[in-house]
């Protein structure tokens, strides 16, 4: 196994803080092809949707401090994981109302846990100089100060569309790779926790 030093993997963390960013603008510029598209809903959906995802990150947010703190970056990454594998299903098969609204609480959860995780990463010193509760309370702020512009960013519809059509109806293939890239984000945060767990040891 290739060691690395301190500075080496906050270069990594800083990476796929990166890509953890680029990939969830795509799935920001998704949502509404996908309500136009998939579920066939009004634009209003994708309101609520993003106010239940405000809801769900700030509190998973505000709760990832007593549960990196307690539990660990690896034991607390367990409790994040199950939902961005749900959010990841979701994405594949759901096309009513209801499961879309389940999709914008799960990913909130993903979403909030594993920025959290990588800020963590980020701000830890395994050589003691900050003690983990202070890591967590930096964590915080970067995740809310993050998360926030990534929000405020989608009210401005600054997402990343990787789909464009000017017709009303499309066809099943492209209503799938609509659906695949609702996968991108979700997965990619999987991907991202899985590394940064395996190289932070706090």
């Amino acid at each position: 196994m290739i060691k690395m030093d301190k500075t080496q993997k906050k270069i990594i963390f800083f990476v796929l803080l990166i890509v953890f960013v680029i990939t969830f603008l795509i799935h920001l510029g998704m949502i509404y092809p996908f309500i136009r598209y998939v579920l066939r809903q009004e634009a209003m959906i994708e309101f609520i949707y993003m106010i239940i995802f405000i809801i769900a990150f700030i509190i998973i947010t505000g709760c990832s401090i007593p549960i990196v703190n307690f539990l660990e970056v690896r034991k607390a990454w367990l409790i994040y994981m199950p939902f961005l594998l749900i959010n990841l299903g979701l994405a594949l098969i759901m096309s009513s109302y209801l499961l879309f609204l389940i999709s914008a609480v799960t990913l909130g959860i993903g979403f909030a846990g594993t920025l959290f995780i990588i800020n963590f990463a980020l701000n830890f010193n395994e050589e003691g100089d900050k003690t983990r509760i202070q890591s967590c309370v930096y964590a915080l702020i970067l995740s809310l100060l993050i998360g926030f512009i990534l929000i405020g960013l989608s009210w401005m519809g600054l997402g990343i569309n990787l789909f464009a059509s000017e017709t009303d109806v499309i066809s099943p293939g492209e209503i799938l790779r609509i659906r695949l890239l609702m996968m991108i984000f979700p997965a990619s945060a999987i991907l991202i926790g899985i590394i940064v767990v395996l190289m932070e040891k706090g």
